[in-house]
């Protein structure tokens, strides 16, 4: 309430009281889980800046982004605004190339984000005003507060019985797995027998796709629906913590859904179709593609291109799935790298292959975790450096891919630490 009051005040050019309900905003007594003080400091920046006051509107900017680096996942979207404001601050004071860096990174951020998210819009005076005057009548809408906490246990309910079900595919899958290798080893002899368990498995694989798939409407919505409850704001801070709670747990689902119906459900007897391609070149674009991704972790992706000339190095690969490899190395390497990390990556012409490097100086590969790295659900999966969400599934879906190709995929420990991860195609 104070931030809108805030916004209201300046919007009536009134800076002093606009300054005044700012900070009461921020100085409210509230669990700052999700950074809620963020947009009121972005605002107080903006209000100082307007004003000249450089010394004020630089010490609040600091503070947003102390909270931005803090709450980064629950607030993806707000490096937009604090690079503008940080823009802005420097036009405002004469400093036109910071000014410049810092809208082209206003820019970058925008423009490279995954996921579109809807402006926040301000309201206009008289709703302003006549929120004010509902304010007085929240006691006589008591019930409503209970009729949505029913709701909030229904959808916790839910949520409960959709990882029941998600629970019951992976067992499911592993299982199936389990029993397919068995029989492979076990009853090499029996050709009938093996070509049921296959014909069953083609079947189970395109149920466990359909239920898969049609997990992701009610999820979706189940995410809607918290997201459209969470925009109200007569809600006490614990309430909006499970409700983002449930939010986030159903985009992670979506997230993971969406991961095994690309390749982890695929059809493996589907005939592989490959063409003739330019191996650097589809290198050197994945990377190029991927170095926002890695600015917004303050890193850099380095193309080393040791050949002596510049000319195409060609193999029969399938495009798709050859690219979906190396971004996936790549997108590793930045995620389990840290801050300010550089990740090199090229490409080696050998005899009999070519071979594509990606190295990382990262947090590694335990020992006990390198047997396990590249099985579908692997245990040996890490929360990214910061703190990105991981599904064991990437280097499952590389290898398959690899040998699909009739070629290879591991890894070693770099000696200064970090991990490189090497690609091995025929050469044709």
């Amino acid at each position: 309430m104070f931030d809108n009051l805030g916004s209201l005040y300046q919007k009536l050019n009134d800076p002093k009281q606009a300054e005044t309900y700012f900070l009461k905003s921020i100085n409210l007594p509230n669990d700052d889980a999700s950074g809620i003080r963020i947009p009121p400091y972005l605002k107080l920046a903006a209000l100082y800046i307007k004003n000249k006051q450089q010394n004020q509107a630089i010490a609040t900017l600091k503070e947003a982004k102390f909270l931005l680096n803090k709450y980064k996942e629950q607030n993806p979207t707000s490096y937009v605004g604090y690079y503008k404001e940080y823009a802005n601050y420097f036009f405002a004071f004469g400093k036109l190339d910071s000014a410049y860096f810092y809208l082209n990174r206003h820019i970058a951020v925008k423009d490279s984000s995954e996921k579109s998210y809807q402006e926040i819009k301000t309201f206009d005076i008289n709703k302003e005003l006549k929120m004010l005057s509902e304010q007085r009548e929240l006691d006589k809408l008591k019930h409503n507060d209970q009729v949505r906490r029913i709701y909030v246990v229904g959808l916790i309910e839910f949520i409960v019985l959709i990882f029941i079900i998600i629970g019951i595919i992976y067992f499911n899958l592993r299982k199936l797995k389990k029993i397919h290798q068995e029989t492979l080893e076990k009853n090499q002899v029996i050709t009938s027998t093996i070509d049921e368990l296959e014909r069953a498995n083609k079947n189970y694989i395109r149920i466990m796709r359909i239920m898969a798939h049609d997990l992701r409407n009610p999820l979706s919505g189940m995410t809607g629906l918290a997201a459209a409850i969470l925009d109200e704001d007569d809600f006490d801070a614990e309430t909006r913590k499970m409700l983002k709670l449930i939010e986030t747990t159903g985009l992670h689902s979506i997230e993971m859904i969406n991961e095994l119906l690309k390749t982890g459900l695929a059809n493996e007897s589907d005939t592989l179709e490959v063409q003739k391609i330019d191996l650097k070149s589809l290198l050197y674009d994945s990377v190029e593609l991927l170095q926002f991704k890695a600015k917004e972790k303050q890193q850099i992706i380095i193309f080393e291109n040791e050949e002596k000339d510049d000319l195409p190095i060609f193999t029969k690969v399938n495009y798709e799935k050859t690219w979906r490899v190396i971004n996936n190395l790549i997108v590793n390497a930045i995620k389990f790298s840290y801050l300010g990390g550089e990740i090199r990556t090229g490409i080696k012409v050998y005899n009999t292959s070519i071979v594509i490097y990606v190295k990382d100086n990262g947090i590694g590969i335990a020992d006990k975790n390198k047997e396990t790295i590249f099985e579908m659900f692997t245990e040996a999966k890490r929360v990214g450096t910061n703190g990105e969400q991981p599904f064991g599934l990437g280097l499952s879906i590389s290898k398959k891919i690899m040998e699909k190709h009739n070629g290879k995929i591991w890894f070693e420990n770099a000696d200064n630490g970090g991990t490189i991860f090497y690609l091995e195609f025929p050469k044709i």
